[in-house]
């Protein structure tokens, strides 16, 4: 009885939301919807269904959103209700679906977009599997594995961060990303009406690009319930706006076919994801640190620790260094010397509580000084070092460098082409 009634609400709401479209409706009028269907019995799950339904119909633009109006760059708003995009659609529904008020939504909307919150166009999360995925595991875990049961195929890319900060003509290429070799595991195209079954209401799923060396996704989707019936929602170039279209009609189709090799699933966290739950901004942060503590493994460790040390993050004091990941005799000397361009992990090596990471990295110049100061000595070559790590517990802890060098990660809070390092260094 309570089933039936429950499906029941669940209906009635759904029609209720059938009436109403985010585009038409005042921030004012969003915060008493998201205040009434917080208490309504509905998972975080059934709300990204129920929200992203009312952008069915809203036009579809490249660049609904942005910075803010004082970007540099891109001053779009940080938020858009009015135009989507395949992105936009998914952050919004999914910041919609953890919030109980317009406030709580505004701010955890930025916490999806943007690393740690921070707004700015170097740290908001463009590449889907380098950024979007990993940054938002305390909310979302990839579930391809899982899902796509023994249809999975792993892909590995290069991300070019360098490159993609050039197409956006950036006069400043402090605090990005150093470039990454990154491996994913997706579910065959040809495969994925075999998986069905195992896909959920409100899964966030993205579509993997055939053919490509230096991106994974090109398309972002969900996945919700239409009176029973699996759909998959989207805002798509095809049809210029918000729409949904029948599972098996989707996974059938042929430009989609042509286009793309398969599809990853993330999944609103089993625990997060109960009746009347919500996420309040100020609890990011914790969810943050128990994500990397409980799903860290050795290799997405020493990918934090490249990836943090190239942004100089462990020039002062670091919550990172001095929390759940590495021992304090992992801040060596060694990261203050070297400016890299790259990094890759070549191998790991696990043996009961031991790990061992041969890091592969791209030398871009020395970082030396003398009477006038420090500068750049232009060095290009390809080095590696070992780094060793040891578990405890459930966590995996930065030991220590086995190579006792002088070597790489950039100090000087900057990331450079060669064609700068040339007009910088003068030497």
């Amino acid at each position: 009885m309570k089933k039936i009634i429950f499906a029941i609400t669940f209906l009635l709401i759904h029609c209720f939301a059938g009436d109403l479209r985010l585009m038409d409706m005042k921030p004012a009028e969003i915060d008493s919807l998201l205040r009434a269907n917080a208490k309504k019995g509905l998972t975080i799950s059934e709300r990204i269904d129920l929200y992203s339904h009312m952008f069915l119909g809203t036009e579809y633009s490249w660049t609904p959103t942005g910075d803010g109006e004082h970007a540099l760059y891109e001053p779009q708003p940080l938020f858009s209700f009015t135009q989507s995009n395949c992105m936009v659609l998914c952050e919004h529904s999914l910041a919609l679906a953890i919030s109980d008020s317009w406030d709580n939504f505004f701010n955890n909307l930025q916490q999806i977009r943007y690393r740690d919150g921070i707004i700015g166009i170097k740290t908001r999360n463009h590449y889907t599997m380098a950024d979007w995925v990993p940054e938002n595991r305390w909310v979302l875990d990839d579930v391809t594995q899982q899902v796509g049961e023994n249809y999975t195929e792993k892909a590995t890319r290069r991300i070019s961060y360098s490159k993609f900060f050039e197409s956006k003509k950036l006069a400043d290429y402090r605090y990005i990303k150093p470039d990454e070799d990154i491996t994913i595991d997706y579910i065959r195209w040809d495969d994925i009406p075999k998986i069905k079954k195992n896909i959920s209401q409100g899964d966030i799923m993205a579509m993997i690009l055939k053919d490509k060396t230096d991106i994974f996704s090109g398309h972002m989707i969900l996945a919700v319930r239409v009176r029973g019936k699996l759909f998959i929602r989207e805002a798509s170039t095809s049809k210029m706006t918000t729409f949904e279209t029948d599972f098996d009609e989707w996974a059938a189709s042929q430009y989609a076919q042509k286009r793309y090799c398969g599809i990853i699933v993330t999944r609103v966290k089993e625990n997060l994801n109960q009746k009347d739950a919500v996420i309040l901004p100020w609890e990011i942060q914790d969810l943050k640190g128990r994500a990397k503590t409980n799903y860290y493994s050795p290799e997405m460790l020493i990918r934090d620790y490249l990836e943090k040390d190239a942004r100089g993050e462990f020039l002062g004091e670091s919550d990172w260094i001095n929390g759940n990941f590495s021992d304090a005799e992992a801040i060596p000397a060694w990261d203050t010397s070297t400016l890299i361009e790259s990094f890759r992990i070549l191998d790991f090596q696990i043996e009961s509580r031991i790990a061992v990471a041969k890091v592969e990295y791209r030398k871009l110049a020395d970082i030396l000084q003398d009477v006038n100061g420090f500068y750049l000595k232009p060095e290009q070559k390809v080095d590696t070092v070992f780094f060793e790590l040891k578990q405890n517990g459930e966590r995996w802890k930065i030991k220590k460098p086995i190579q006792n060098k002088h070597i790489f990660l950039k100090a000087i809070e900057h990331q450079l082409s060669s064609r700068e390092l040339e007009k910088l260094s003068g030497r």
